[in-house]
Formats: C-alpha cells, sequence, structure tokens
C-alpha cells in the first residue's frame, strides 16, 4: 500500500469526526441564538453556512469534480484496449 493511501485512509475517520463535532457545535450555537431572538438566528443561520457549511462542502466538491475523470478512464480502458472484451477474443 502506498504511502498516500494510507495516510487517506488514516485521515479519512479524523475528518468525519471532525464533521461531526463541527456539526454539533454548529447546532449548539444556532440554538443559543435562537434563544436571542429571530434575527441573531438569521445572522448566526448566514454565518454558520460560511464557517460550517463551506468547509464541510469544499471535501465534497472536490469529490464530485473527480469522479467524472474516473468514470471516463474507466470507459476509455475499453476503447482503448477492445481485445480485452469476451466479444473480441476471437479476432486476431
Amino acid at each position: 500500500m502506498s504511502f498516500r493511501r494510507a495516510t487517506t485512509l488514516v485521515l479519512v475517520p479524523v475528518i468525519g469526526a471532525g464533521a461531526i463535532a463541527l456539526g454539533g457545535l454548529a447546532i449548539v450555537a444556532l440554538q443559543a441564538a435562537m434563544a436571542l431572538g429571530r434575527a441573531e438566528a438569521w445572522l448566526m443561520a448566514w454565518t454558520l453556512a460560511f464557517v460550517v457549511g463551506l468547509p464541510l462542502a469544499l471535501p465534497l466538491l472536490a469529490l464530485a469534480q473527480h469522479a467524472p475523470f474516473r468514470i471516463w478512464e474507466r470507459k476509455s480502458r475499453h476503447r482503448d484496449n477492445p481485445f480485452h472484451s469476451p466479444a473480441h477474443r476471437g479476432s486476431p
């Protein structure tokens, strides 16, 4: 296993736990703002959208950008090597 792959496998649970903790703190902050009033709750929600929502969305956006390239790469393997398919086994 490569060092990069091992590092990724170690960091995934850590990042997941951090995301859950960040979401929990956001809920507590939003509940505290709701206790103060409607305007404070809206201001806190807007702030949390950037402070919590953006850091949580960035890894998901990176995966969403990477996924079409992986799908295209898998589809193009068959096109580049047509004799790999079972339908062309008898071809010269």
